[in-house]
């Protein structure tokens, strides 16, 4: 699991490609991998759709996101029976 910080370090361009999916502005994209703004709850799924799965919901919010997203935590449940 990847932060976002991780994820746009890996390739140039990536901030940029970024913002222009969530319609924002490239600082705003780093300010979030940096953590001096908090990503918004609802770019998240947006974030982890565009990164394929690199940085996900449980990554960007490690300590509520059951509380947001209940059946990702059903379905990491059935993930870790199986």
């Amino acid at each position: 699991m990847n932060t976002l910080k991780d994820w746009l370090d890996q390739e140039s361009g990536r901030a940029a490609s970024l913002a222009r999916r969530l319609n924002v502005v490239p600082s705003f994209v780093h300010k979030m991998a940096m953590g001096e703004k908090p990503v918004p709850v609802q770019r998240m799924a947006a974030i982890e759709a565009f990164t394929g799965g690199a940085v996900t919901r449980q990554s960007l919010r490690p300590h509520d996101w059951q509380q947001i997203w209940p059946e990702l935590a059903a379905t990491e449940a059935s993930h870790d029976q199986q």
